[in-house]
């Protein structure tokens, strides 16, 4: 039996795993805070989880998984508006 593509059926979604990553900076404007502030929570082991890319020759890359990003955010306590809280960012990732 051959696998038939039906036209009413909706366009399956891409998987949350095959979103690009976020960049550094990236995550730093959607979270209002400098790059810098996110260096220091990945050398304290805090913020959100991310991905340290090496290649041949090269500098450390840092990608940060949006799907990890908005699982990290929603586990925030509310905050008072300050950078990295919350109430701060208040956007998922695009």
């Amino acid at each position: 039996m051959e696998n038939q593509e039906n036209p009413q059926d909706p366009e399956p979604e891409a998987p949350e795993t095959l979103e690009p990553p976020l960049l550094p900076y990236q995550l730093a404007e959607l979270l209002s805070v400098k790059e810098q502030v996110l260096d220091a929570m990945r050398k304290r082991g805090e913020g959100p989880p991310f991905l340290e890319l090496h290649g041949k020759g090269k500098a450390v890359r840092i990608r940060y998984p949006r799907a990890g990003v908005r699982r990290w955010l929603n586990g925030q306590p509310a905050g008072t508006g300050e950078p990295g809280t919350r109430a701060a960012a208040r956007s998922s990732p695009p």
